[in-house]
């Protein structure tokens, strides 16, 4: 076998597949865009509206959903509680642009793995979905102002 040093084992690493859920068109192209230079991820669908969302991701099975919480037909809450019931093994990283107390308890509560502030930058985003793939609970640090608690679930 190769170390992990060597330069094939990169390509024996799983590519984890990644479904993007964001109902503002240039944000979801943006998004895929940067998925897309992240090593072992590969885009394979996208959808506007919650309806969407739970039927495609339901055939799909992705790896990892980056989730927006508003969007239209069924919010991303009621698709975050659908899918981890369906399909427990999907990772979601929730990502929003309107954060409240409400929400994130509901989030936490639904199991979703990680929760992001759009606000937050392309860093956090990165940082997010790096950890979520690897199995790992990953909050933003606007998220955790709001929630210290959760650092300690990060931990776990």
């Amino acid at each position: 076998m190769f170390s992990s040093q060597h330069p094939l084992y990169k390509s024996l690493k799983k590519i984890n597949k990644v479904f993007i859920a964001e109902d503002d068109i240039l944000l979801s192209e943006l998004f895929k865009e940067f998925v897309k230079v992240l090593p072992n991820l590969s885009v394979i669908g996208c959808s506007y509206n919650g309806q969407d969302v739970i039927i495609d991701c339901l055939k799909i099975k992705p790896d990892l959903i980056i989730l927006d919480i508003n969007i239209p037909e069924v919010n991303g809450l009621e698709v975050l509680t659908i899918l981890k019931r369906k399909t427990p093994e999907t990772k979601i990283l929730i990502t929003t642009g309107n954060t409240n107390l409400r929400t994130i308890t509901i989030a936490v509560s639904a199991d979703a793995n990680g929760f992001i502030e759009k606000s937050d930058g392309i860093d956090e985003l990165k940082n997010g979905i790096e950890a979520v793939i690897n199995g790992n609970y990953y909050y933003s640090n606007s998220i955790l102002k709001l929630f210290p608690d959760l650092k300690y679930k990060m931990r776990n």
